[in-house]
């Protein structure tokens, strides 16, 4: 038929068949430490993973109480999908009971962001502002949508988690702020 479209059905198993979170290195890179009212924030750029010889530069951002020693549990945060940085004040009782809180951001570049998700060309169309059909469309199959590229940039934080000396990667859970 000539307006049938090819698509790939695919089911969870195939999709992530081939992916291996911890295959690339993460060449963590620590941009930016201070501490405001005893609370440390780190800012930190990873490599989420490899497009050819391009990479796709992951911006996270921690905090934790100054006071703080040792592992702690960890909260990892996937803030709401609105061009906002996470309000880490909305987690202020998290801190002082002494979890760390970890926000990475997937959206990519934003008119109102001073960082961001690094993404090379060939997936500007993982950059939401941008993202068109990709969001919605699974063409030519999953690989080739935003929200799978987004999903393999949460799974791979998970994988930075356990190179911060200060997370105890046995107590880490995950929630969408504002999903």
């Amino acid at each position: 038929m000539e307006n049938e479209r090819m698509y790939k059905f695919m089911t969870p198993v195939e999709v992530w068949a081939k992916y291996d979170p911890t295959a690339e290195p993460l060449e963590m890179e620590r941009i930016r430490t201070k501490t405001v009212e005893n609370i440390t924030y780190e800012t930190i750029y990873f490599t989420g993973f490899s497009v050819g010889d391009k990479k796709v530069r992951v911006f996270v951002k921690t905090a934790r109480s100054a006071k703080s020693k040792g592992k702690k549990p960890t909260l990892l945060v996937a803030p709401p999908c609105s061009s906002k940085e996470l309000d880490f004040g909305l987690f202020k009782s998290v801190l002082d009971e002494g979890y760390i809180l970890v926000a990475f951001d997937y959206e990519g570049k934003m008119a109102d962001k001073l960082r961001y998700t690094m993404y090379p060309k060939e997936l500007s169309y993982c950059n939401k502002e941008t993202a068109g059909i990709h969001m919605y469309h699974a063409e030519p199959s999953a690989h080739q949508t935003t929200w799978y590229n987004w999903s393999k940039i949460a799974r791979r934080t998970i994988t930075l988690l356990s190179e911060l000396e200060y997370v105890d990667t046995d107590k880490v859970v995950m929630i969408g702020e504002g999903e």
